[in-house]
C-alpha cells in the first residue's frame, strides 16, 4: 500500500463503533481527564496523549514517532477493534474543545487520522484543498471517521456543546478494501 496520502479524499465514514469499544473510550477519557495532566495548556482546547514520542524535540516530531503506549493496557479493546482497519496506531489521544471555540487552520500532518467522537457535538471539520477551497464534514457520535489531515484543516466548534473526541494517526489501512473506500 502506498504512503502517498493525497490519493485519498478529504474524509469519510470508516465504521460504526461497537458499544464495548465506545464504553472503553469513555472510561479511559474519564480516567485521563481526572488523573493525567493535559498536554495542551489552552483553557479552551486540551489534549491527553496515550502514547509517548521517541524524540524529545516535539517541534520536529513525525506523527509516527508516537509509538510508546502509556495507557497501562486500558485501551486494549480499542486497539483490538481498530487493528482490523489499520496496521498500527500512532499518536493516540483524547481532546476536549469548549463550546463556542474553534481549532484554527493548522499545518499539514504527515499521517492521516481516524477520529471517534465521544459525544454528539455539532462541531465539524474543515479541510482545505490545494486550491484553498474548504470541504466540511460533521463527525457522527458512535462512528469512526477517516480525516486526511495531510491537508490543512481546522475544527469548527459547537455553539451548544463542548466537543469530546478521541483520535489516532496511522500509516496504512490493513486491507485494500478499506483504503479503496477513501480513494479520490
Amino acid at each position: 500500500m502506498s504512503l502517498f496520502y493525497p490519493m485519498y479524499g478529504y474524509f469519510g465514514h470508516l465504521c460504526e463503533v461497537p458499544k464495548d469499544v465506545l464504553d472503553n473510550l469513555h472510561d479511559t477519557y474519564d480516567y485521563v481527564t481526572k488523573h493525567v495532566y493535559p498536554n495542551m495548556r489552552s483553557t479552551t482546547y486540551k489534549q491527553w496523549f496515550l502514547q509517548d514520542t521517541k524524540t524529545e524535540d516535539v517541534l520536529t516530531y513525525n506523527d509516527a514517532d508516537w509509538t510508546e503506549w502509556n495507557d497501562q493496557g486500558r485501551l486494549k479493546p480499542v486497539k483490538d477493534f481498530f487493528s482490523q482497519f489499520v496496521t498500527e496506531m500512532y499518536r493516540f489521544r483524547f481532546s476536549f474543545l469548549e463550546k463556542d471555540n474553534n481549532v484554527d487552520y493548522h499545518s499539514k500532518h504527515m499521517l492521516p487520522r481516524i477520529h471517534i467522537p465521544l459525544n454528539d457535538s455539532d462541531s465539524y471539520f474543515e479541510v482545505m484543498d490545494e486550491k484553498g477551497n474548504t470541504h466540511s464534514y460533521k463527525l457522527e457520535y458512535g462512528h469512526a471517521h477517516f480525516i486526511n489531515v495531510t491537508y490543512k484543516h481546522r475544527v469548527v466548534g459547537s455553539n451548544t456543546d463542548a466537543r469530546k473526541n478521541s483520535f489516532f494517526c496511522f500509516k496504512e489501512f490493513s486491507d485494500t478494501k478499506f483504503a479503496e473506500k477513501f480513494l479520490k
